[in-house]
C-alpha cells in the first residue's frame, strides 16, 4: 500500500511540474476530445473541482452540441467530486437465473446515449429464434441544418452534388467571381433564413451556416421546396411521389421527416451534377435513394443501415387457422364468379359458353400436329431453305460505262508522264487498249482528240501523245461496229509441283500440243473434248457439221470475237468463283443486257458485280443484280413476273443460263439430309417451274420473238463420283427436258440446248479437286478453265448451233472426256494418296537435310528480342506535306521574287472531328476504305477503347504501352485491329443513331404532345404544394386540390372536360441514319476540364478540340507561340456554324416549357460566336476580331472568304477558319418535313445499308444525310508561315462567294457561281508571267533609281513625271538597267533591288521595301485589278503561272440529293467550258459518301481531303454510287471516279460549297511547290531547315499529347499581367517570349521611363501605312483631331442627379457590344498612384492620329470603351467649381445573357415595390430591369460600401423617373448611410442603351469646398479611368463604324485632362 501511495505522489509531482513548465493548451484538448469522429461520450474531471468539465460543457454547447445531435450523440461532463457515484464502477450480483441486474443501467439510463441502450437491448435478445424483417433502429429527428440547406441552394444552382461542394469556400469563390450569380444565390440564401450577414458572398460555406443557424427555422422554404417537387417529377417513376418517398426512407433507414428532407436535398443535387435520367423502376429509385442515405451520412459522420434481420422476439409471429384461410379464399371466389356473371350480363354474354375452351384446343393440336409432320419429313432447317427474298426494290442497276471509260482515259494520261519501261509500255498497247477501245464513245473520242491535242503541245508527254494516237485509231474502228469480247487469252493445264519441303503448289501453265503451241480449237479438236449432239432414234449422237459450225465460233471468238450487244441474258449462279460469274464477265464484255440473281443480300455483293462491270463491260452493255432463292417457288414467278412487267424490267429474254445449286456436302443415300432434298429441289423442280413461269409470261404479253434460248446445265457425273447426294440425280432428271421440247407446246416459246459441263478448275465445287487435276489429264481427260468453258457455253449460243436449237433440242457435250472414265472414283483416290505420298517422302528428305546442315553448322541462338522482332508497332503523327530538298528545280517556273509574300494567303494547319474520328483516320477510309495499324490505334484511342499506361499494372510489374480500358489489360499496337475493328466499323462512320449519344434521343420513338380532353375525372395524384398552385391557376375550376394543414404535398384530381397534352411517341421514317462522332468520344480525354463539359456546348466541345489539334498540324505545341511572331490583334477567328449551340438551345426553349431544370447561363451557349469565342478565352487570348460566318452548309468556305480578305488588307496575319454542326433532334426533324434528308426507310426497304445511304451523283441517290462535328484550317499569309517555318499545304490562290437569282426558294441550288468565270478579255498580255516579270523588273528597277516618280497603277519613265501606259516593257541589253535586269532574272528582284541600294544609299530602304511590295501585288497578286474583264478563276491561277487546264480534282458540295448533283456539275462544266478548258476532265471527289452533311464543317472536311490528297497525289473514288447519273454524261469537263486514282502530281484543286439562302462558294487552291518557286535558294533552305524540325518536335509533341490526354491545354490567365495590359494591347511591336521555366509564352513587359521614353517602343503603329510615324507628326496628327461628335450620332439619355439640378445630356453613342468594362474605384484619389497612368494616357495622346476618311463617315456604333471615356468625361466636367468627385463607378449588361430577372427571389431583394411595379408597365419589362440592374452597379460602385460586396442587395439603391421619365437615384438604408459617411452630396448618373447592350456611369460628388474645382482629384479620376478603360478594351475590340483611335476619344475631348497629361508627359 506504500508503494503505491509512493507511485502516486511522484505521478501527481510530475504531472504538476508539466502543468508548470508548459503553456496550458485546454482549448486544443477540448477540440481533441470533442472531435465528433473519436465519439468521446464521458469526460470526467479528476481533481478537487469541476472548473475543466464545465469550461468544456460550455464549450460544447456553444459549437458542437448542433453536430452531436446529428450525430445522435450524448455527452457526460463530470466531476470526481460531484458525480462520484456515476464515476465509480459498481459490481453487480448475478441472479440465480444468471443474469445481469440492469436496474442500475436503467436508472441512469436517461443520462446514457440512446444508441448505447438500443445496443443493451439487442445484445439481450435471444438469437435461436427465426429472423424476419423489421424497421430500422429510429435515430433521432433534428431540424434541417442550416448547412444543408445553403449546400443545396448552391449546389442546385451550380448544379454540383451537395457532397462534391467544398465548404471551406465562399459563395463568391464557388461562383467565379460572377457578381450576377453571387446576387442570385445571397438572395435564395436570403428567401430562406429571412436575412443574411454582411459579407455573405466572402464567407465560408461553414461559416455562413454557423451564422445563420440562429435565424433557422429547420424547414425547407419555398424554393427548396419547389426545387425537390420539380426533381420528383422529372427524376422518380410515378407511382413513387414524394409521400411514398418519405415512407421508404422512414421504413427503411428510421428516418424522421427532417432527415428525409435532407437525404433528398443530397439525392436531388446529385442526379441533378450527373445528368441522371428518370428512374426506370421503383427499385432504381430506390437505389438512388440508397446512394443519397449514404452520402448524408457521410456527410454528417453518421453510419446508416437498411432494416436488418432480427429475432422474432422484437415481434409477435400472427398465426391463423388453416380452416379460417380456407373459407375466407372460397368466399372470395364466390363473390368474383358473381362479380363475372353479372358482367356477362351485362355485356350480353351470358349466354356465351365462355369456359369451353375444346374448339380452340382442337385447332391448336391439329396446327401442332402438322408442324411436327412437316418437322418429322423436311426437318427444321428447310423452311428457312424455302423462304423467299426476292425484292424488287433491290434492283441494282449499272451502265456507268461511259464514266469508266472517261477515268479510265484520264488514268492513261496521267500514267504516262511517268517514265515507263518498255515492257509496260507493251502491255498498255496489248491488253490497256482494247479494254479502253471498247468501252469508248463518241464522247470519248472527243476526249481523247482534246487530250492528244493538249499533251502535243507540252514536252513531257510524248509517251501519251503516242498511246493515245493509237488507241484513237483502234476506237475509230470499232465505234460503227457493235461491241465484241475477244477470247485473247491462250489455252492453259494445271501444274501440280511437290516442292523440296513438301509445300505442295499449284499453277496453270501454257498447253502445248506436241510440244507445239497451239489454239484453243485445237486443243478441243484433238480429243474430241467438245462435241455437238443431236438425237437419232431416240439416242445421241455427234453431229459433225454443228460440231465444225461450232468450232468456227470457237475461233472467231479468238480473232473477231464475239458480240452479244443488244442481247438480253438471264444468269442465275454467278457467284465468286464460278463459271456463271464467267459468263457475265464475258456477256458484258460483248456488250450484252445481263440479269443477274443472288441468293445472298444485295448489300454484301454489290461491290463484286460493281467492279465485274467496271473491268469487263463494253459500250451498251448493263447489268441487273437482284436477289433471287431459287428453292422458292414464289420468287421463281416474281422473277418471271420482273423481267417481263413494264413496271419492272420490261425486257424479253435472249438466253437463259440457269446455274444455280448449292452444296450438299459428302452424303450417300443412306445420309440423304433435308438440304439433298432442298438442292434437289432447287437445281431441278424449280428450275422447271422458273422456265414455265417465262413462257407463261411470254404466253400473256403474245411475245412473238425467236425463242429464248436455255442451257441447262448438265453433268458427266451420273453418279460416278459418289457421296454427293441428290446431284447427279438432278442433272439427270433434267436431261428429260430435252425429251419435252419435242413433245410439250412450249418449243415456240424456248430452245433447249444441254450442256455438259466437264471438270472445270477453280470453281467452287471443284476448288478442291485442282491439286489433283494434272493426274487426271494424264488418263486421256481435257480439264478446262473457267475462261476456257466459258467460251464453249457461249459459242453455242450464236451461229448455226443455236439456230439449231429453235428446230430441236441439243446437247452440247464438254465433259472433256470425263464421262469416258469408267473407274473415276478410284482414279481420284489413287491421285490424291500418291500426291500424299509424294509430299510426305519430300518432307522427310528436308528434314534429314536439315539435320546434316545442323551438324555441320552454328545454328544462330534465338532470343526474346528475335522473338518480338517481326511485331509491328504503330506510330501517333501528323501527316505533313513532304517537302523537297531544295528548290533549284523549281527555278524554271519563273516565279522567283513574283508575289508579295505578305498578301499571299497559305493553309498551314488543319483538323477536323468527324464520323470516322480526325482528318487523318477519315482519310485512310476515304482512300483507301481501311484503316492502316497507325489509323487503328489512333481510332481506338479516340472512342476510348484503349488507354496508355506508363506505370505500374495490377500485378505490379511496370509498363509501358496501350492497356484496354475496360479491364486494364495490357494490347499490344498488333493486337488493337483485330481486338476492337469490328466494335470501331460498328460504331464509326455513318450509322443507325445511338440514342445514347443523343441524349436519349431515338428516332423510331419520336415524342410529340397530343392533346387530349378528359371524358372522366383523372386518378388521383400527388405532387407538391407549389406545383398544385400552378395547376390550379391553369386549370381553375376544372381540378380539385386537397390538402392537409403542414404538409408539403397536395392531391389533385383533373375533371372530365379538362385538356391536357400527352407524350406520344411516332416512329421517324427519315433521321434515322446519320454520321455520328464515334461512339466513346469524350472531350475530357482532349484535355477539356469537366467542369467546361457540363458548362458548354457539343459544338463548342468539338471546336475547342479541333482548334487544339490544328496547331500540332501547324506544328506549334503551343497556340501562344504566335505571338512571338504577330501582335494579339493581328490573329482573327473567324470560326462559323449554321445552328449554334442546338443542345443548348433545346435546353432553353424546350426544356423550360416542361419545367425541367436549366444552367442559369444557358442561353450564352447558344450565341452562334461562343464557340469561337471559348477558343480565345481557353486557348488563344487574342484580340483580334471575331466574325462568325453563318452560311449554312456554306459556312466553312464563307469563313475562308472573310480571312482572306483579312489577311491580304493587312488586317490580320493569322486567322483560324472552319465551321461545326451538331446532330440535333428538332432540327433533323425540320429537314425531314422538307424531304431533304434521305428517307431511311425507303432505303431500308432498297436492301442498303447505312453505309450507302449518301450516294452523291448516283442515279439512285435520294437526299442528303447528315452529319456532326467540326473542321478547322489555320491560314496565315507566307511571310509569317515562311518566318516560322510553318508547313504549308497550299496556297489559297482565290475564293468567291456568289448569291443566285430572283426566286421564291431558299434552298434551290442556282447558277451564281459562273461569276467566278466572268471573262472576256481571255487574250490579255497579263496572263502572261513572262510579260508580268518584264513589267516588274522595270518597275522596281526605276523604283530603285528614283523612288518619287514611283507611282502604284505603272512606273515612270527615267527623269519625267508621267506615267507610262501598260505595255510590254523589253529590257533591252543596251538599257541603263541592264544589270539590274540581269540580276533579276539570275538572284530574284530583292538581289536586284539590294544591288541597286549598294549603289543609291541616298534612297531610304524602308520606302523602297514598301514600294516594291506594291509593284509585286500590282503584277503579281492583285495584276486583275488592272484589267476585271479577265476572270476571278483564271487570274487566280496565272498568278502561279498556272492556266485553267491545270486544275486537276475538283471536291464536289455533292450532297446526294437530286437538284443539287445536277446544278453543281453544270455550273462547273459551264466555267470550265467558257474558260476553254481543253485537259483532262476535273476528276470529282465526292466526300459526303463516306462522312454525309455536317452543313456547317462540310466545306472544311472538303478542303481537308483536298490538301490530302494534294500531300499524297491519291484521289479518292466515291464507291457508295452504285450507278452514275447518266444525265452526267453530257458534262464533259467533269469525271467521276468510283475508285481511287493515283496522279503523279495535283497542281491545283477547286472546291465548291453550296448553302441553304443562296450562299455559293468556290476556292481555288494551289500546289505549295509554286510558293517555294518564288523564294531564293537560301531562303528556302532556311525555310526547310526550320519546318522539318517544327515538324520533328510536333510529332513528338502530339504523340505526347495523346498519350497524356492533353491535347488541349486550356490556359487560365493572358500571357500578360493586368498591369500590362494597356502596352501589350496598344503597342503593336509587343510580342511574347518563351518562358522556359514556366514552359509558357508570355510578355515580359519593362516599366516605361517617365520622360515619354514609351513613344519609341510604339514606333510601327500605323504599319498598315508602311511607313514609320515621327514623334513630331504624331503630335501634329493629334492636334488636327476632330471632335467626338464627327464620329457617331450621339443617342441621348439624360444625366440626372440625386437633389434637384441641372440635366445634361450624356455624350455616349450607340453601343453594339461590350467588352469587359467594370470597375469601381473605392479609394480617395489622392491614394492611388499618378504617375503611370497619366504616362500612358500621355503616350497615347502623342501617338493619336488624323482619322482617315474612311473613320470620319458616319458610324452606326461606338467602342464601348469609347462610350463610357465620353460619358465619365463629360460627367467630370459638370461637377460646379470647388466641388470634388468622390467615387467613379461603370457597369455593363448584356440584354442578351441577363437572366436574373426571371428569378422572382432576385427581384423582391434588388428592386423595391415601385421599380418592380414601373417595370409592369414598362415597353421592353426585360430592358428595364436590366438598365436599373446596370444603374445600380454603377451607383454601388461609385459609393464603394464597406463590407459589401456582390452580395449587397440591391434594393437599398432606387431608380426612380420623375415626371418627364428622366431616371434619377434614390437611396435607402446601408447606401444612404454610406453616402451621408463619405459626405456627398450629389450623384451623377448617366445610362445609355445599345442594340444589346446597357452601360450606366455614376459619378459620386461631394459638395463645394472652395472656390475652385478640384482639379488634380479630376485629373487622377480620369486618368485611372482611363486606365481601367484600355486595359478592360482589351476583351470587346472595335466595333463596327468604330473609329480605330488608340485612346477613347471621350477623355481626349476634355481639354483640361488632355493638356495636364501632356504637361506631365513633357516633365
Amino acid at each position: 500500500m506504500a508503494e503505491r501511495q509512493h507511485v502516486a505522489y511522484l505521478l501527481l509531482v510530475e504531472l504538476l511540474a508539466h502543468q508548470f513548465a508548459f503553456p496550458v493548451q485546454w482549448i486544443d484538448t477540448q477540440d481533441v476530445l470533442l472531435d465528433p469522429r473519436r465519439r468521446v461520450q464521458r469526460i470526467v474531471e479528476l481533481g478537487p473541482g469541476s472548473t475543466l468539465a464545465n469550461m468544456a460543457r460550455r464549450t460544447h454547447k456553444a459549437g458542437n452540441q448542433f453536430a452531436d445531435t446529428l450525430l445522435g450523440l450524448s455527452r457526460l461532463f463530470m466531476s470526481c467530486v460531484t458525480d462520484v457515484s456515476q464515476v465509480r464502477y459498481h459490481y453487480q450480483d448475478v441472479t440465480e437465473d444468471g443474469s445481469n441486474d440492469t436496474a442500475v443501467v436503467a436508472k441512469d439510463s436517461k443520462d446514457v446515449p440512446s444508441n448505447v441502450v438500443v445496443a443493451k437491448m439487442e445484445q439481450a435478445a435471444p438469437v435461436a429464434a427465426p429472423a424476419v424483417a423489421v424497421a430500422a433502429s429510429s435515430i433521432a429527428d433534428v431540424p434541417i441544418p442550416a448547412l444543408h440547406m445553403v449546400a443545396a441552394l448552391i449546389s442546385f444552382k451550380l448544379r454540383k452534388s451537395m457532397d462534391e461542394l467544398n465548404t471551406k469556400q465562399s459563395i463568391k469563390e464557388l461562383s467565379s467571381g460572377k457578381s450576377t450569380l453571387q446576387n442570385e444565390l445571397i438572395g435564395d440564401v436570403g428567401e430562406q433564413f429571412g436575412a443574411v450577414p454582411d459579407g455573405a458572398e466572402d464567407m465560408p460555406l461553414a461559416a455562413l451556416a454557423d451564422a445563420l443557424e440562429p435565424s433557422n427555422s429547420g424547414q425547407l422554404g419555398k424554393k427548396g421546396s419547389t426545387n425537390i417537387g420539380r426533381w420528383v417529377a422529372a427524376v422518380m417513376p410515378p407511382k413513387f411521389a414524394l409521400s411514398a418517398i418519405r415512407e421508404y426512407l422512414h421504413s427503411t433507414y428510421g428516418l424522421g421527416q427532417s432527415r428525409q428532407t435532407s437525404v433528398l436535398l443530397f439525392a436531388m443535387t446529385h442526379t441533378i451534377a450527373s445528368a441522371t435520367a428518370r428512374a426506370s423502376s421503383v427499385d432504381h429509385a430506390m437505389s438512388i435513394l440508397d446512394e443519397a442515405v449514404q452520402k448524408y451520412a457521410h456527410f454528417c459522420g453518421l453510419s446508416l443501415q437498411k432494416a436488418v434481420a432480427s429475432s422474432a422476439s422484437q415481434s409477435t409471429a400472427v398465426v391463423m387457422d388453416p380452416k379460417v384461410i380456407d373459407d375466407l379464399t372460397q368466399t372470395q371466389k364466390q363473390l368474383a364468379h358473381a362479380q363475372y356473371k353479372a358482367l356477362a350480363k351485362y355485356l350480353g354474354l351470358e349466354g356465351a359458353d365462355m369456359d369451353n375452351t375444346d374448339g380452340t384446343s382442337s385447332l391448336m393440336a391439329n396446327f401442332h400436329q402438322r408442324l411436327a409432320l412437316w418437322h418429322a419429313e423436311f426437318g427444321p432447317d428447310f423452311e428457312e431453305g424455302l423462304k423467299p427474298i426476292f425484292r424488287p426494290l433491290h434492283l441494282r442497276r449499272y451502265d456507268f460505262c461511259w464514266n469508266q471509260s472517261r477515268n479510265d482515259i484520264c488514268r492513261l494520261y496521267f500514267d504516262c508522264f511517268q517514265v515507263m519501261t518498255s515492257a509496260q509500255l507493251s502491255y498498255i498497247k496489248t491488253e490497256t487498249l482494247p479494254i479502253l477501245a471498247s468501252k469508248a464513245d463518241a464522247t470519248t473520242m472527243n476526249l481523247l482528240s482534246r487530250l492528244i491535242l493538249h499533251a502535243s503541245l507540252g514536252s513531257s508527254s510524248a509517251t501519251f501523245v503516242t498511246v493515245g494516237r493509237t488507241l484513237q485509231s483502234m476506237i475509230g474502228a470499232r465505234l460503227s461496229q457493235a461491241s465484241c469480247h475477244v477470247f485473247t487469252t491462250a489455252p492453259v493445264a494445271p501444274r501440280t509441283l511437290v516442292l523440296s519441303d513438301g509445300a505442295v503448289t499449284y499453277s496453270e501453265v501454257p498447253r502445248t500440243l506436241n510440244g507445239a503451241t497451239v489454239t484453243y480449237s485445237q486443243i478441243l479438236r484433238a480429243g474430241e473434248h467438245a462435241v455437238i449432239k443431236t438425237q437419232v432414234e431416240g439416242h445421241w449422237s455427234s453431229n459433225k457439221r454443228l460440231t465444225d459450225q461450232f468450232f468456227s465460233v470457237v475461233d472467231q471468238a479468238q480473232g473477231t470475237g464475239l458480240s452479244f450487244a443488244g442481247k438480253v441474258v438471264l444468269v442465275t449462279g454467278a457467284g465468286r468463283g464460278s463459271i456463271g460469274s464467267e459468263l457475265v464477265k464475258t456477256l458484258l464484255g460483248s456488250g450484252a443486257r445481263v440479269i443477274v440473281t443472288t441468293s445472298r443480300s444485295i448489300a454484301s455483293v454489290q461491290a463484286f458485280y460493281r467492279r465485274m462491270y467496271s473491268d469487263h463491260a463494253s459500250r451498251g452493255a448493263e447489268l441487273f443484280l437482284l436477289p433471287f432463292n431459287q428453292a422458292s417457288l414464289q420468287d421463281c414467278e416474281a422473277l418471271a413476273q420482273h423481267i417481263y412487267n413494264a413496271d419492272g424490267l420490261g425486257l424479253d429474254i435472249d438466253v437463259i443460263i440457269p446455274f444455280a445449286a448449292m452444296p450438299e456436302g459428302a452424303a450417300d443415300i443412306d445420309q440423304l439430309s433435308w438440304k439433298s432434298e432442298l438442292a434437289h429441289r432447287l437445281m431441278l423442280t424449280n428450275l422447271l417451274r422458273l422456265l414455265g413461269f417465262l413462257v407463261q409470261q411470254k404466253s400473256r404479253l403474245s411475245v412473238q420473238n425467236q425463242p429464248s434460248q436455255v442451257l441447262l446445265p448438265l453433268s458427266p457425273n451420273h453418279g460416278t463420283f459418289g457421296g454427293d447426294g441428290l446431284y447427279s440425280e438432278s442433272k439427270l432428271g433434267l436431261e428429260g427436258l430435252l425429251n419435252r421440247f419435242a413433245s410439250e407446246s412450249w418449243h415456240d416459246k424456248l430452245s433447249i440446248c444441254g450442256v455438259i459441263i466437264g471438270w472445270t478448275r477453280g470453281t467452287g465445287l471443284m476448288e478442291g479437286n485442282d491439286l489433283i487435276s494434272e493426274a487426271i489429264e494424264s488418263h486421256g481427260v481435257l480439264t478446262f478453265s473457267q475462261a476456257e468453258m466459258a467460251l464453249n457455253i457461249l459459242a453455242v449460243c450464236t451461229g448455226d448451233v443455236a439456230s439449231r436449237c429453235e428446230d430441236e433440242a441439243l446437247v452440247a457435250d464438254f465433259s472433256g472426256g470425263l464421262g469416258r472414265v469408267n473407274n473415276l472414283k478410284s482414279l481420284t483416290n489413287d491421285a490424291r494418296t500418291a500426291l500424299k505420298e509424294q509430299q510426305q517422302i519430300s518432307k522427310a528428305i528436308y528434314a534429314e537435310d536439315a539435320r546434316e546442315s545442323g551438324l555441320t553448322s552454328q545454328p544462330k541462338p534465338e532470343n526474346e528480342n528475335s522473338r518480338k522482332r517481326g511485331r509491328r508497332r504503330g506510330r501517333l503523327e501528323m501527316q505533313f506535306p513532304a517537302l523537297p530538298k531544295s528548290n533549284h528545280h523549281l527555278q524554271s517556273l519563273g516565279l522567283l521574287d513574283m508575289v508579295d509574300l505578305r498578301s499571299t494567303a497559305v493553309i498551314v494547319g488543319f483538323s477536323e472531328l468527324g464520323p470516322w474520328g480526325s482528318a487523318r483516320t477519315r482519310w485512310e477510309m476515304e482512300s483507301k476504305r481501311e484503316f492502316s495499324l497507325n489509323g487503328y490505334i489512333e481510332l481506338a484511342w479516340f472512342m476510348g477503347l484503349t488507354r496508355h499506361v506508363d506505370g505500374p499494372l495490377k500485378g505490379g510489374n511496370h509498363y509501358v504501352g496501350w492497356v484496354d480500358s475496360g479491364s486494364g489489360e495490357p494490347v499490344h499496337d498488333e493486337e488493337i485491329p483485330h481486338r476492337y475493328s469490328e466494335k470501331m466499323l460498328q460504331h464509326a462512320g455513318i450509322r443507325m443513331i445511338e440514342s445514347e449519344l443523343l441524349g436519349g434521343y431515338d428516332p423510331l420513338k419520336k415524342e410529340f404532345l397530343q392533346e387530349i380532353s378528359l371524358d372522366a375525372d383523372s386518378p388521383e395524384f400527388e405532387c407538391t404544394t407549389s406545383a398544385a398552385e400552378a395547376l390550379k391557376l391553369r386549370h381553375g375550376d376544372s381540378i380539385i386540390l386537397t390538402t392537409s394543414e403542414g404538409s408539403e404535398t397536395a392531391r389533385c384530381t383533373l375533371k372530365a372536360g379538362s385538356r391536357i397534352f400527352v407524350p406520344k411517341t411516332v416512329p421517324l421514317a427519315y433521321s434515322v441514319v446519320a454520321g455520328l462522332i464515334p461512339t466513346g468520344w469524350s472531350a475530357v480525354r482532349y484535355g477539356v476540364s469537366e467542369d467546361i463539359v457540363r458548362q458548354v456546348d457539343a459544338v463548342t466541345l468539338y471546336t475547342i478540340c479541333c482548334v487544339a489539334e490544328a496547331f500540332y498540324s501547324a506544328g506549334i505545341e503551343h497556340p501562344q507561340e504566335v505571338f512571338k511572331y504577330i501582335h494579339l490583334s493581328e490573329l482573327g477567328n473567324m470560326l462559323g456554324t449554321s445552328l449554334g449551340g442546338t443542345d443548348k438551345l433545346r435546353e432553353m426553349m424546350h426544356d423550360v416549357r416542361l419545367d425541367k431544370d436549366i444552367q442559369g447561363d444557358v442561353l450564352q451557349e447558344t450565341n452562334l460566336n461562343t464557340p469561337a469565342a471559348w477558343v480565345n478565352m481557353l486557348l488563344l487570348g487574342a484580340s483580334g476580331p471575331i466574325k462568325t460566318p453563318v452560311g449554312a452548309c456554306a459556312t466553312a468556305l464563307e469563313s475562308m472568304d472573310m480571312a482572306i480578305d483579312s489577311i491580304t488588307t493587312g488586317k490580320t496575319k493569322l486567322c483560324l477558319v472552319g465551321g461545326s454542326d451538331n446532330f440535333q433532334e428538332d432540327e433533323s426533324y425540320a429537314f425531314s418535313t422538307m424531304k431533304a434528308t434521305v428517307n431511311a426507310a425507303q432505303q431500308f426497304a432498297e436492301g442498303r445499308t447505312p453505309r450507302e445511304f449518301s450516294r452523291p451523283t448516283a442515279d439512285t441517290r435520294a437526299g442528303f444525310l447528315e452529319a456532326q462535328g467540326c473542321g478547322v484550317q489555320i491560314v496565315c499569309n507566307a511571310e509569317l508561315a515562311i518566318e516560322m517555318g510553318l508547313p504549308i499545304y497550299a496556297v489559297i490562290a482565290g475564293t468567291t462567294m456568289a448569291a443566285d437569282q430572283i426566286s421564291r426558294s431558299v434552298p434551290a441550288p442556282g447558277k451564281g457561281l459562273l461569276t467566278f468565270a466572268r471573262e472576256d478579255d481571255a487574250s490579255s498580255p497579263m496572263l502572261d508571267l513572262k510579260y508580268r516579270r518584264a513589267q516588274m523588273q522595270m518597275a522596281i528597277s526605276r523604283a530603285s533609281s528614283d523612288s518619287d516618280n514611283t507611282t502604284d497603277t505603272g512606273f515612270t519613265t527615267p527623269g519625267s513625271g508621267t506615267s507610262t501606259p501598260l505595255s510590254i516593257v523589253s529590257v533591252d541589253s543596251s538599257s541603263p538597267d541592264k544589270d539590274a535586269a540581269k540580276q533579276s532574272e539570275t538572284f530574284g528582284l530583292v538581289s536586284a533591288v539590294k544591288h541597286k541600294q549598294a549603289h543609291l544609299p541616298q534612297i531610304d530602304p524602308r520606302r523602297l521595301e514598301a514600294t516594291v511590295r506594291r509593284i509585286r501585288r500590282q503584277w503579281g497578286n492583285d495584276f486583275r485589278a488592272d484589267n476585271p474583264r479577265i476572270s476571278p478563276m483564271r487570274a487566280a491561277l496565272a498568278v502561279w503561272g498556272l492556266t485553267i487546264d491545270d486544275l486537276d480534282i475538283v471536291s464536289l458540295h455533292g450532297t446526294s440529293t437530286k437538284a443539287n448533283d445536277i446544278n453543281e456539275p453544270e455550273t462547273i462544266n459551264t466555267q470550265m467550258t467558257h474558260l476553254n478548258r481543253n485537259s483532262v476532265p476535273l476528276l470529282s471527289i465526292c466526300q459526303k459518301a463516306v462522312t454525309g452533311h455536317p452543313k456547317a464543317p462540310a466545306a472544311a472536311w472538303m478542303l481537308n481531303g483536298c490538301l490530302q490528297s494534294m500531300c499524297s497525289g491519291i484521289v479518292p473514288g466515291n464507291p457508295n454510287c452504285d450507278n452514275i447519273d447518266r444525265v452526267l454524261q453530257k458534262y464533259q469537263h467533269l469525271a467521276f471516279p468510283t475508285e481511287s486514282l493515283q496522279l503523279p502530281e495535283i497542281k491545283a484543286f477547286l472546291l465548291n460549297s453550296f448553302g441553304f439562302g443562296q450562299k455559293g462558294a468556290q476556292m481555288v487552291g494551289v500546289n505549295p511547290k509554286y510558293l517555294f518557286a518564288t523564294l531564293e535558294a537560301t531562303a528556302f533552305e532556311t525555310y526547310a531547315s526550320k519546318c522539318r524540325n517544327r515538324q520533328r518536335l510536333a510529332n513528338r509533341a502530339f504523340a505526347k499529347a495523346v498519350l497524356t490526354n492533353s491535347i488541349v491545354k486550356a490556359q487560365t490567365s493572358p500571357p500578360y499581367r493586368k498591369e500590362d495590359a494597356m502596352h501589350v494591347l496598344m503597342d503593336p511591336m509587343a510580342r511574347a517570349e518563351l518562358d522556359t521555366e514556366a514552359g509558357a509564352y508570355v510578355y515580359k513587359i519593362r516599366p516605361p521611363p517617365i520622360a515619354g521614353a514609351l513613344l519609341p517602343e510604339m514606333h510601327q503603329w500605323a504599319e498598315t501605312q508602311e511607313e514609320r510615324i515621327t514623334v513630331e507628326h504624331a503630335k501634329s496628327s493629334s492636334k488636327r483631331l476632330p471632335p467626338v461628335a464627327t464620329y457617331a450620332a450621339p443617342a441621348v439619355d439624360p444625366l440626372v442627379i440625386i437633389s434637384p439640378g441641372s440635366e445634361m445630356p450624356t455624350p455616349f453613342g450607340n453601343v453594339q457590344q461590350r467588352p469587359l468594362l467594370e470597375f469601381a474605384l473605392g479609394k480617395p484619389a489622392t491614394e492611388r498612384p499618378v504617375a503611370s497612368p497619366l504616362q500612358n494616357i500621355a503616350a497615347s495622346l502623342a501617338l493619336a492620329r488624323e482619322p482617315t476618311p474612311a473613320e470620319l463617315e458616319p458610324a452606326d456604333s461606338t467602342p464601348i470603351s469609347t462610350s463610357a471615356a465620353q460619358a465619365l468625361s463629360a460627367l467630370v466636367e459638370t461637377v460646379p467649381r470647388g466641388a470634388s468627385i468622390g467615387g467613379v463607378g461603370v457597369d455593363w449588361e448584356d440584354l442578351t445573357s441577363f437572366t436574373s430577372d426571371a428569378n422572382p427571389t432576385f427581384l423582391d431583394r434588388n428592386y423595391t415595390k415601385a421599380e418592380r411595379e414601373h417595370a409592369t408597365h414598362a415597353r421592353d419589362p426585360h430592358a428595364y430591369y436590366v438598365s436599373r440592374w446596370c444603374a445600380k452597379e454603377a451607383v454601388f460602385k461609385c459609393l464603394a460600401v464597406k463590407s459589401q460586396g456582390a452580395g449587397f442587395a440591391m434594393e437599398a439603391i432606387e431608380i426612380v423617373n420623375d415626371e418627364k421619365g428622366v431616371p434619377g437615384v434614390k437611396l435607402h438604408g446601408a447606401a444612404l448611410e454610406q453616402a451621408q459617411e463619405a459626405k456627398y452630396s450629389h450623384i451623377l448618373l448617366s445610362i445609355s442603351y445599345g442594340n444589346d447592350t446597357v452601360i450606366a456611369v455614376a459619378v459620386s460628388q461631394r459638395a463645394a469646398q472652395s472656390q475652385h474645382r478640384d482639379s488634380s482629384s479630376e485629373k487622377v479620376r480620369a486618368s485611372l479611368a482611363e486606365e481601367e478603360l484600355s486595359t478592360a478594351s482589351k476583351d470587346g475590340g472595335p466595333l463596327r463604324g468604330a473609329s480605330r483611335r488608340l485612346l477613347p476619344s471621350g477623355l481626349m475631348g476634355s481639354k483640361k485632362v488632355k493638356a495636364t497629361a501632356m504637361r506631365i508627359l513633357g516633365k
